[in-house]
């Protein structure tokens, strides 16, 4: 059995395939950690219920900062499922969702219960999702009432130039207001 002493602060698994009871163990393992502050599973081909199971380890946990689920596909009920996991997640920093076949009942979906108020995130991805105009400028709107998103990278979408702009302006007004040092943070981007 997979123990965790309740120390890992990061585990990255890219591309690694476990079967769903041996990701169960990971995750049941990692649910005690308080000092988890990085979860990479891109490319881990998961399956809906684990996905789900990641979510509820998001739920619960109190120090992750980054989650990268790249290259799993994420059905519109799991990304709801992660929305609202992340919510008002204390420390979420980071979500990393690209090519997770999102498209725009995904993107409404996660959008949709991560509301703005109480979001922590800075970055969000969601690059190669197959999200059209429709779903970009769901981004944007999200972006724009959300006061703490700094950067978001959404290339590889149907993302027209007015919309990319208004994602930008609104990344680049929370960085002036949070106030934070051009030399030490890139600036937003916001990939077309």
């Amino acid at each position: 059995a997979l123990r965790d002493s309740g120390e890992t602060r990061e585990l990255v698994l890219t591309g690694v395939r476990y079967s769903r009871a041996d990701m169960c163990q990971v995750l049941e393992a990692l649910s005690v950690s308080d000092a988890l502050r990085v979860l990479d599973l891109s490319g881990a081909d998961l399956d809906d219920e684990t996905l789900l199971d990641v979510a509820d380890l998001v739920r619960h946990s109190k120090s992750l900062a980054r989650l990268d689920l790249s290259g799993n596909d994420v059905a519109p009920e799991v990304a709801e499922e992660l929305g609202n996991a992340l919510h008002a997640h204390p420390s979420m920093r980071t979500l990393i969702l690209r090519d997770v076949d999102l498209r725009d009942d995904g993107t409404e979906a996660l959008l949709g219960a991560l509301t703005p108020a109480g979001c922590t995130l800075h970055k969000l991805v969601l690059s190669d999702n197959g999200i059209t105009d429709q779903g970009c400028a769901m981004v944007a709107g999200f972006a724009r009432k959300n006061t703490e998103l700094t950067t978001v990278i959404a290339g590889g979408n149907a993302l027209p130039r007015d919309v990319a702009a208004s994602i930008a302006a609104s990344c680049e007004r929370n960085i002036a207001r949070i106030g934070y040092n051009p030399a030490s943070r890139p600036a937003s981007m916001v990939a077309s």
